[in-house]
């Protein structure tokens, strides 16, 4: 659909023609640079304020994830006609009690009807020019790390048997990726991703075919939420089979690969973590910094050269 429409270039749109890029980044002056980005998702819980502190995470993460700092938001509500008003601000003020712990300003926004509700912000970030990380600059040899544990979309598919891993999960939903975008900057990484709806093994396949290179992930190190390793061997989230559509002959399974690891892999996340590219001679004071730091931060595998894939090992 993309190759339909008209490109649009300038020497200040950083990313012009990068459709894979997390966010647009243009240059504002003085080595200053704006970060754009907008996302709505549907409810994920069933507290009101919970559910706007996930949006808020959810959607300064493409800001954190191209090296920004996000600034301002607006808000973007979707709902319908019979919806509680009281219910629609609750979600609203959840999101605004995050962002205020994060320093960033929502300044109004924008509401419509829609047949459910869908919330989320569009947000600008600011950058200077030597930390920004885009998605096409992964290479050989570099190590990948993943900032969160995976396993949203499966436990929300079973929440009914697993509640109590559910709720520990949203622990992790409301968790932004601050923490973790200031140590990638820090150590000098000028390239990263979020994981998304789209699941791990995507998010990787994208910067594999921007960057012209090959994600191999060991299974055995994908970090995952309580629960999820059961969890995964009796729930799917509804979007698996889309996911792994889109991986098609792209992903590689090792024999000795469990089935179970190929459902995690491809499992959606809501607010999922930053997995980033660490050059080898950084990855010690990487992993001294997140352990300092108390964020979390696990090698998952490793970038070589060869056709933009993933391979799944044991």
């Amino acid at each position: 659909m993309l190759e339909s429409l008209p490109e649009f270039k300038s020497e200040k749109l950083l990313t012009a023609g990068m459709s894979k890029a997390d966010a647009a980044v243009y240059e504002i002056g003085d080595g200053l640079y704006g970060v754009f980005t907008v996302d709505v998702l549907s409810p994920i819980v069933d507290d009101p304020v919970t559910f706007g502190r996930i949006a808020f995470a959810n959607c300064i993460s493409d800001i954190l994830s191209m090296g920004g700092t996000p600034v301002l938001a607006l808000n973007v509500a979707l709902f319908p006609r019979d919806v509680e008003i009281d219910k629609l601000g609750e979600i609203i003020r959840g999101c605004a009690l995050s962002a205020i712990e994060n320093g960033v300003l929502i300044a109004g926004g924008h509401t419509a009807k829609n047949n459910d509700v869908k919330y989320g912000l569009s947000v600008f970030g600011t950058v200077v020019k030597d930390k920004i990380r885009f998605s096409d600059r992964a290479k050989s040899g570099q190590v990948i790390v993943l900032t969160k544990p995976l396993g949203t979309g499966i436990l929300y598919a079973g929440k009914a048997k697993y509640s109590q891993e559910f709720e520990k999960a949203v622990s992790w939903m409301v968790k932004t990726n601050t923490c973790a975008s200031k140590i990638f900057s820090e150590i000098g990484i000028n390239c990263s991703t979020d994981v998304t709806g789209y699941g791990l093994a995507v998010s990787l396949l994208e910067v594999a075919q921007s960057s012209g290179c090959e994600m191999h992930i060991e299974a055995s190190k994908i970090p995952t939420m309580e629960g999820v390793l059961e969890a995964s061997q009796y729930f799917t989230c509804p979007v698996l089979a889309q996911n792994m559509d889109m991986m098609g002959d792209k992903l590689v399974i090792g024999q000795d690969v469990e089935p179970h690891f190929l459902n995690i892999a491809n499992d959606a996340q809501t607010s999922g973590g930053l997995i980033g590219f660490v050059d080898e001679n950084k990855i010690t004071d990487c992993l001294g910094a997140f352990e300092g730091s108390g964020c979390f931060g696990q090698v998952i595998g490793y970038i070589a050269d060869g056709s933009p894939k993933v391979v799944l090992s044991k």
